[in-house]
């Protein structure tokens, strides 16, 4: 099988070697797809997203499964094609069939919420699991969603929290930040406030905007923690910049009360201003008082 030798992650910078190029123009669907994912995530000015698909279409029409996600892929997200939903899942299903697990995850999610097909979350549920069991941690993450509201199955909780242990095992940013919120607020487990500041803090330090939220919260209140407003305003700062509504008027509210930071009503009002423009209620509301 030809692959690229990649760069830990992309973009990649490497220059392609002669002999994949050659082998995709012979046909090889390796190298077709080697080529393909070359185009799509190489560093400027290599990148060219539109001979991506035509490389991923190659692919895609021998057969070759991963070819076939990636230019479903392409088709969901307008990434050098025109968008469409319909054609996203002709090749997520041609994919999903074969046993790929990403494509199978984008299949179901195509069903859960009817973008490309009918919506049918019972089908949605379905593939969903087929992704699950080869321990895809996104299927798994949204498998836990469907029981913890009941979309589709019957509401579980402690089945929620049991795919959520899962996917966190993989790191997954969404499942960690449900087992904090399940932890700070006995949702299918005892109530452990500290065990929930450990899992929003590994989701926050993925980037995660509502676990880097509550982990403002949780220093504000000092809940599972010992108060602290400096580090309170830290991590509202990072979910703020990531225009989380609430971490926004949080954070305005620190200016306004000299929590965690200086008082100034200009950024107090900068923030809730922002956090408004975001829909947050809270600040909606204080913005017409003042």
């Amino acid at each position: 099988m030809l692959k690229v030798i990649r760069s830990p992650d992309p973009p990649y910078n490497v220059i392609l070697p002669d002999k994949i190029r050659r082998a995709a123009r012979e046909g090889n669907a390796d190298a077709q797809l080697a080529l393909a994912e070359w185009y799509d995530f190489s560093a400027a000015p290599m990148r060219n997203r539109r001979l991506a698909v035509r490389w991923f279409q190659k692919a895609a029409e021998q057969g070759l499964a991963e070819a076939q996600n990636f230019l479903g892929e392409c088709f969901r997200d307008g990434r050098g094609v025109s968008r469409s939903r319909k054609e996203a899942v002709k090749w997520f299903k041609l994919a999903a069939q074969q046993g790929e697990a990403v494509a199978q995850l984008s299949f179901g999610y195509s069903y859960f919420w009817g973008q490309g097909v009918r919506r049918n979350r019972r089908k949605g549920i379905e593939w969903y699991r087929k992704a699950a069991k080869q321990k895809h941690p996104g299927a798994q993450c949204n498998l836990g969603l469907c029981y913890l509201f009941g979309n589709g199955v019957i509401k579980n909780p402690r089945t929620a929290v049991s795919w959520f242990q899962k996917s966190a095992s993989q790191r997954n940013p969404e499942a960690l930040y449900q087992l904090g919120y399940a932890y700070s607020w006995g949702e299918g487990v005892r109530k452990d406030p500290a065990l929930a500041v450990r899992y929003f803090r590994q989701a926050a330090n993925q980037g995660h905007a509502d676990a880097q939220c509550s982990l403002g919260v949780i220093y504000h209140n000092g809940d599972g923690v010992k108060k602290n407003f400096i580090k309170s305003v830290y991590w509202y700062r990072r979910a703020a910049t990531q225009d989380e509504s609430y971490a926004q008027f949080c954070l305005g509210c620190c200016y306004r009360d000299g929590e965690g930071a200086r008082k100034n009503k200009r950024l107090a009002r900068h923030w809730w201003k922002l956090a408004a423009k975001n829909g947050e209620k809270k600040a909606i509301r204080l913005l017409a008082k003042s």
